[in-house]
Formats: C-alpha cells, structure tokens, sequence
C-alpha cells in the first residue's frame, strides 16, 4: 500500500477528495470525519519531548565545551555536560 501524497494513484485521489469537500456547501458526516482525520496534530509522548530535549542541550553543550579556549569553563562545561548524561539516563531508563 503506497502512502506516498504524490504517488499518481493515491496522492491524486486524496487531492480530488479535499478539492471536492471544500467545494460542497453542505457537508455530510463522512466528510466531516475524513477532515478531521487529516487535521488531527499528532500527539507528542511527553517522556520523549523530555529525552528531546535533554539529548538536544547535552549536545549543545558539548560544542560549546568544544569551542571554549579558556580550560576552567571549558571544565565547567564538561561538568554541565556529565550532569545532563546522569539525567537523560535517568528518564530513558524511567
């Protein structure tokens, strides 16, 4: 089963169906659920928005570490980063 939006076959249909649903004054029920099903957002874990973003300051503050001449910031910075490590294992292993 192609999920592809501009596979011919498929991608056509899904246009012909939005373009056809949007066209009509009056909206059946079928039509209300197929707009809702592509609306929908899809919902974000909060526990991988959380290893996320862990993952995303650890790495930040690496190249920062990376990038710092002076050698004791460049320590506190190797500090931050062995804190932010104990705490994305923590929440992956949660």
């Amino acid at each position: 089963m192609c999920i592809c939006i501009v596979c011919p076959t498929h991608g056509n249909k899904q246009s012909i169906q939005i373009k056809n649903l949007a066209n009509e004054s009056k909206t059946s029920e079928i039509g209300d659920v197929i707009m809702e099903d592509q609306l929908k957002e899809p919902k974000i874990d909060p526990h991988q928005m959380a290893i996320d973003k862990l993952t995303y300051a650890l790495n930040m503050v690496k190249i920062k570490a990376n990038q710092e001449p002076n050698l004791d910031t460049k320590a506190k910075f190797e500090k931050y980063a062995s804190l932010l490590k104990q705490q994305l294992s923590d929440v992956i292993t949660a």
